[in-house]
C-alpha cells in the first residue's frame, strides 16, 4: 500500500461524515470499503493492559487471527474475525451484552426475592 493510500485511510477513519466509522457509535458495526468493522471501546474490553497517553487512558490487548497478532488498542476499529477472536479469548464484552453492576439488584418493600 503507497504511503498516500494509507494516510486517506487514517484521515477518512477519524473524519466526522456519517459514512465514516469514526461517526459510529461505540460497539457498534459500521462499513468501511465494504468491509464490516466494529469498533472497540475502553468499557468493552475486559482484558488488557491500561496505558495512560496525554489523550486519556487506553488499553491494549494482543489476539492472535489466522496466524498473525495483532495489539487491539481501546478505540480501534476491527473487522468481524478480529471481533470475534477477542470475544472467543474472553478480551472484550459482546456488543448485545449489557455491562453488569457491581453491585447486586436492590429489592424494594413489597418485592419477593427470586431463587
Amino acid at each position: 500500500m503507497s504511503d498516500t493510500k494509507f494516510w486517506d485511510r487514517v484521515r477518512g477513519a477519524f473524519s466526522k461524515s456519517a459514512d465514516s466509522p469514526a461517526a459510529a457509535a461505540r460497539g457498534t458495526e459500521a462499513a468501511v470499503g465494504g468491509r464490516r468493522v466494529v469498533r472497540i471501546d475502553f468499557d468493552m474490553m475486559l482484558k488488557g493492559s491500561v496505558y495512560n497517553r496525554p489523550s486519556g487512558k487506553v488499553k491494549q490487548y494482543g489476539v492472535t487471527v489466522d496466524g498473525a497478532t495483532k495489539v487491539i488498542t481501546s478505540g480501534d476499529f476491527v473487522d468481524r474475525d478480529t471481533y470475534d477472536a477477542l470475544i472467543k479469548a474472553n478480551a472484550i464484552r459482546p456488543m448485545s451484552e449489557a455491562p453488569t453492576p457491581d453491585a447486586p439488584p436492590q429489592i424494594k418493600r413489597g418485592q419477593r426475592r427470586v431463587g
